[in-house]
């Protein structure tokens, strides 16, 4: 936590004249409660506020980042307030602080959800300043799982990547995959669940976790992010999951009404507060995803997440449903691992030594 001192002196004298340089708006007045108007000042080095000082920032594009020292703090970032967004503000001694909420959303990938895996190692190792003031996590289908994996049971990374290679395992075993007569699929899904999540999951996701799902008869989207009990959650992380004909013929059955999977209405859900930070296997104008080697910058929105058109994320699409072998699984998460590390030092997350 942060200390109220830190608060106060950070906020007082070194995010002002950043804040101000970088927004000339000044919709988020903070600092001097003197000031009226944002006076033109020049931008700060980009990776120090104040030499003189142990704390260190960053201007951004939309917010600041602040590092405290002495091992106090991880983290906070300050934002202005954009029309149509929330922030959490409150006054320190006549400084008026806006902390602007950050999130993590997490594609409908299926069996590419081993590279979200990967990502989420990389922000335990190399991202706790990240993680340390993280709001709300969405997503859809396998995203939904790597999702209540982070905020309920972040110790059970390892187990979950276990899973994921045994059930991958399972499904290559069958004469048609998934849709083999006989193989369910979704009890498998349940049984590698179940095994995870800890007796009080569904009180850590409580309003921090966002799962998407669609009705099956309306086709429109849900999303879910109150569970009263740990099999309430699981069925919704379920309902998620299930792609008709591909993991069984029935849809699944969540508070009296049959869903399937997400990612059909909204493959990456936005959190409606603050900064989401966009996690995909896909290539896109996303936040953490693999890089794009095609010759066409074409893209596709499909189910609110824009991917590129290009042979690699139809290769990626097959192997979402059809898994590929474990060594291919296991390079899956290696790749995210970097893309992760990649964001986190392209966003000064992490020190460039990290």
């Amino acid at each position: 936590m942060l200390s109220v001192s830190y608060i106060i002196y950070a906020t007082c004298h070194r995010v002002t004249t950043a804040t101000r340089a970088a927004f000339p708006s000044g919709e988020c007045k903070r600092a001097n409660p003197h000031h009226t108007e944002p006076q033109a000042a020049p931008a700060p080095a980009p990776h120090q506020i104040s030499a003189d000082t142990p704390q260190t920032g960053r201007v951004g594009q939309d917010w600041v980042v602040l590092q405290g020292g002495g091992g106090e703090m991880s983290s906070m970032v300050y934002a202005p307030v954009p029309e149509g967004q929330h922030a959490s503000c409150h006054r320190v001694l006549g400084c008026e602080v806006c902390v602007m909420a950050v999130n993590l959303s997490f594609a409908a990938c299926g069996f590419l959800g081993i590279y979200q895996l990967g990502v989420v190692g990389a922000l335990q190792r190399h991202g706790q300043r990240l993680l340390g003031g993280l709001h709300a996590c969405g997503g859809a289908s396998a995203g939904a799982l790597v999702a209540t994996v982070l905020l309920t049971a972040p110790h059970k990374l390892e187990s979950c990547k276990d899973f994921a290679y045994r059930f991958a395992h399972s499904v290559r075993r069958q004469t048609l995959g998934a849709i083999t007569p006989g193989y369910d699929f979704m009890l498998e899904l349940k049984k590698g669940i179940e095994e995870i999540l800890p007796c009080d999951a569904h009180q850590r996701a409580e309003d921090r976790l966002h799962v998407s799902i669609t009705h099956s008869r309306t086709r429109r989207n849900h999303i879910v992010s109150k569970f009263s009990s740990r099999e309430e959650l699981i069925q919704a992380l379920l309902a998620s999951s299930f792609v008709p004909f591909y993991a069984g013929l029935k849809p699944v059955e969540f508070q009296g009404q049959t869903w399937i999977d997400g990612g059909f209405t909204d493959s990456l859900p936005i959190m409606p507060q603050g900064r989401t930070i966009t996690v995909s296997p896909f290539s896109g104008p996303l936040d953490i995803c693999p890089s794009h080697n095609g010759r066409t910058s074409l893209t596709l929105h499909l189910a609110n997440m824009s991917v590129h058109f290009s042979r690699q994320n139809l290769l990626r699409l097959n192997q979402a449903l059809f898994p590929p072998s474990e060594s291919r699984m296991r390079a899956l998460g290696q790749e995210g691992y970097e893309d992760a590390v990649h964001f986190l030092r392209r966003e000064h997350w992490t020190s460039s030594a990290s």
